[in-house]
């Protein structure tokens, strides 16, 4: 088998593999979440330990200065390269660990709530064992083995929420969203390491392999900063200004939202870089699988989100209960900012494949500049206000982010806007017709039946329109499921 081909079966294989991964943790993540949302934890408890997250997630990424991925990028990195790499973010999540645990009781100052500095305290260690698993999950990565993270990753969250769970019985309260962020780490860190023909490192430092490495990764730091405080840096401003009780709401609706969708692109961005990276020169195949992947991306968010948009309310209501009311309408805005970050997470791929990082982090110095200038003007007005100007800042990054992109892959923006366009009629047909019978249904007392009917016709619909317009990739999946079936069919056919 010719090396190209190798990794374009690869890719695919990575893409079922890590659709698997994300899928699972996402389901066991936000299961978790709900079960002690709905039983156990309220908005002021939530609020609290995501006063403390948004720093331990900028940590995350100061852990390798971006040298994990310039190391996917590089093709003929050396086991220098990787031990070098390793003990830097090993000395780094130790400094950073001391550090978060040293600062403490200033984050809980800042945020005016003394009951955050015994969480803080507990939850600063678990960046060590994200430094000792950076490794292993990147040679996996680069070597498209999706299946072995898949698991890793699915096993790791599950285990971590059952226990999380097991706390809230008990009475832990608050305390068991902790054990939820702790034990994650810990048990997917035993796992990487225990598994057979697991990555060890060396004892060799080079700082000639950091310096090679330092381009790329500083770039990849650069964008990485902006976008995690634009992302995050509104919840600095609530959690400030507003409350833990505010925090709570607005991190439950982020929650539910946005962190499944980004991380369901991040499935298709993982395959996609360190497939892209391999396949750089091969402009053509790279055009096509990515408008593929795009497609496919956009097919199944849009739906989802235009659905949501109409069902927030009674979404909200049957899975968390009155008390998480108050989020219902940054839920609607959150829907259809879900869909612009889904799209844009496609994008950076692109971008960091082909080593235009550079390009990327000017986009990203102005729109996100403005977007944390807005926060801050806007926060007084409550987070709803917050989330429309999310959504307004999302809609400019991306259509600067996808004018450079196809540019870089010499597509015409044209072709990639008319590309997508049968999924957008399909999608906004099934949402009229569904809004109209969903405000038809409203006085209905049974709102379980009246959810999921309306979700059965806006399904139908769409597809009728896809269908109908014969939009490629819901033909693909058809033609698929039929040749499953027909295969299936023939053998249960008794032999002539």
């Amino acid at each position: 088998m010719k090396p190209q081909d190798k990794v374009r079966r690869d890719t695919i294989r990575g893409f079922g593999w890590s659709f698997v991964s994300q899928f699972g943790v996402q389901f066991a993540r936000l299961a978790t979440l709900i079960v002690l949302a709905r039983f156990f934890i309220g908005p002021a408890e939530f609020g609290l330990v995501n006063m403390f997250v948004v720093f331990t997630g900028f940590s995350q990424i100061l852990i390798d200065f971006g040298f994990t991925n310039a190391l996917i990028q590089k093709q003929d990195a050396t086991q220098r390269d990787y031990s070098s790499v390793f003990w830097l973010n090993l000395a780094i999540c130790v400094v950073v660990s001391c550090g978060l645990m040293l600062a403490s009781p200033w984050i809980a100052s800042f945020y005016n709530a003394p009951a955050l500095t015994p969480i803080a305290m507990t939850m600063a260690p678990l960046y060590v064992f994200y430094g000792l698993t950076s490794l292993q999950r990147v040679l996996l990565r680069k070597n498209l083995d999706f299946r072995t993270i898949s698991i890793i990753e699915v096993v790791s969250v599950s285990v971590s929420g059952l226990l999380a769970c097991g706390a809230a019985v008990l009475g832990w309260g608050v305390w068991s969203l902790v054990v939820f962020y702790l034990a994650t780490p810990i048990m997917s860190s035993l796992i990487y390491w225990l598994q057979p023909g697991s990555w060890r490192p060396t004892f060799a430092f080079s700082l000639e392999s950091l310096k090679s490495l330092s381009k790329f990764g500083l770039s990849m730091l650069g964008n990485n900063s902006l976008n995690y405080w634009a992302r995050n840096i509104d919840k600095v401003f609530i959690g400030r200004y507003l409350g833990e009780i505010q925090l709570g709401f607005y991190n439950q609706a982020y929650s539910l939202v946005l962190i499944p969708v980004t991380n369901f692109s991040n499935t298709f961005v993982s395959v996609m870089f360190p497939a892209f990276s391999k396949m750089q020169k091969d402009n053509h195949y790279v055009s096509k699988m990515f408008t593929s992947v795009s497609q496919t991306v956009l097919a199944v968010n849009l739906p989802i989100f235009l659905y949501l948009s109409i069902a927030a309310r009674d979404f909200v209501l049957i899975l968390l209960g009155k008390e998480w009311e108050p989020i219902v309408e940054p839920l609607r805005v959150f829907a259809f900012i879900g869909l612009f970050i889904s799209m844009r997470t496609i994008h950076s791929s692109v971008f960091m494949s082909h080593n235009r990082n550079g390009t990327l982090l000017k986009i990203n110095l102005v729109s996100r500049t403005l977007m944390i200038v807005g926060y801050f003007f806007l926060v007084q007005n409550g987070i709803q206000a917050v989330a429309y100007w999310l959504l307004l800042s999302i809609i400019l990054s991306f259509a600067a982010t996808a004018t450079c992109s196809c540019q870089i892959l010499q597509f015409s923006l044209r072709s990639f806007i008319a590309a997508h366009s049968k999924i957008f009629i399909s999608a906004l047909a099934a949402y009229v017709m569904t809004s109209w019978l969903y405000a038809s249904l409203w006085q209905s007392q049974q709102r379980l039946l009246v959810l999921i009917s309306c979700q059965i016709v806006f399904i139908a619909i769409y597809l009728i329109g896809a269908i109908v317009t014969k939009e490629p990739i819901i033909a693909a999946l058809i033609r698929q499921v039929r040749k499953k079936f027909s295969g299936r069919t023939a053998k249960r056919q008794p032999d002539a």
